[in-house]
């Protein structure tokens, strides 16, 4: 018998025996547990794990852009790259206002190798949101009316079309929700580490199921690594339904800035359970001064429900109507330095325009 044999024989021999001591000196319903908890240990499969349905369902629905611009130096158009989702069969497609912005024209190509031209319905620069439309119908799309829950953790896969290469998926997981790049912005992002390339912009991103989550917008950085950020579905939703309706989002505006309280004024004002902002400034002609804010008023609550901070409040307002009545109640400090709280009604009005400012490094 050659030498690995022998180790075999040995082996098996040393099992024996460790299993008969075992035995024998354990219960047997202990014996069994151990057996039980010592298998568990391992994971286990039935298969092999694929996301290749949650792809097929999704990914029909998702289409590259080429848009055409203004000339450039050589006196050739300038091509750009992009991605969108159609969410309405009638060839209504959502993608990144900078994916679209100055083109003269756009082309789609569908998931099905065909193609059509795209016109504009309307465009959101506040959200890096625009909708499209081309003329086919029975069309596949992804449902924004569906917001499913999105926890950090969860795995996402990003639909789109990185450096015009054709459709491809990448997978990552959900690094943080809620994510505001700025204070003063209306976005809200998801963060994901799943690939999210030039050209992919107005693509999807979906979860294991094969549902849209949200809309791949932007990237931190050419030397960050897994930074990624898409726009969640519901804020997608909010602003696809006005820009077919309307072709903008029209916004209710109250006329203040503000800012964070300090913890040290939160425990000092008493307001841990509501958090709020301090009014800083009250713009001329505005609902605010109407109502009777003053700048150092700090807003509690608002038809009821507490502020929370700065970027929840703005976030808040951008979701309301012109004509929206506000009950806030806040605390003003009297000229003996008491905080007294009181009641102020508002009536919100149109948003005037603003422009948008890319922040820091994220880059779109």
């Amino acid at each position: 018998m050659n030498n690995w044999g022998k180790l075999l024989l040995q082996a098996a021999g040393a099992g024996l025996v460790i299993g008969l001591v075992v035995s024998l000196v354990m219960p047997n319903s202990r014996w069994q547990n151990w057996v039980s908890q010592l298998s568990g240990a391992w994971p286990r499969t039935s298969g092999i794990v694929s996301f290749a349905p949650a792809v097929r369902k999704a990914a029909p629905a998702v289409v590259s852009l080429r848009t055409l611009s203004a000339e450039t130096g050589d006196g050739q158009p300038r091509v750009g790259l992009g991605s969108g989702v159609i969410f309405r069969t009638d060839g209504y497609i959502v993608t990144n206002y900078h994916v679209i912005d100055d083109s003269q024209g756009i082309m789609v190509l569908l998931a099905d190798g065909r193609r059509a031209t795209a016109t504009l319905v309307g465009a959101d620069p506040v959200t890096d949101l625009a909708v499209l439309k081309i003329a086919m119908t029975g069309l596949p799309y992804l449902d924004l009316a569906k917001a499913p829950d999105v926890a950090i953790g969860d795995i996402v896969l990003s639909i789109g079309n990185p450096y015009g290469v054709g459709q491809s998926v990448s997978m990552g997981i959900v690094s943080a929700t809620g994510r505001a790049l700025n204070n003063n912005s209306l976005e809200e992002f998801i963060q994901t580490d799943a690939a999210i390339n030039p050209g992919s912009s107005g693509g999807a991103l979906i979860n294991a199921s094969g549902e849209v989550v949200g809309i791949s917008s932007a990237f931190f950085s050419a030397n960050s690594n897994g930074i990624n950020f898409a726009l969640p579905v519901d804020l997608v939703r909010f602003v696809t339904e006005r820009l077919v309706r309307q072709g903008k989002v029209v916004r209710g505006w109250l006329g203040v800035s503000g800012g964070l309280l300090s913890p040290a004024d939160v425990l000092r004002l008493g307001v841990a359970d509501t958090g709020g902002v301090q009014i800083d400034k009250i713009y001329p002609g505005s609902p605010a001064e109407s109502a009777g804010l003053k700048p150092g008023d700090v807003i509690l609550r608002v038809n009821g429900q507490p502020i929370g901070d700065l970027t929840r409040f703005i976030r808040w307002l951008s979701r309301m109507e012109p004509g929206a009545r506000l009950r806030m109640t806040i605390l003003r400090a009297s000229p003996d330095g008491e905080q007294k709280r009181l009641t102020i009604n508002a009536v919100l009005a149109v948003q005037p325009e603003t422009s948008t400012a890319t922040e820091g490094n994220v880059r779109r």
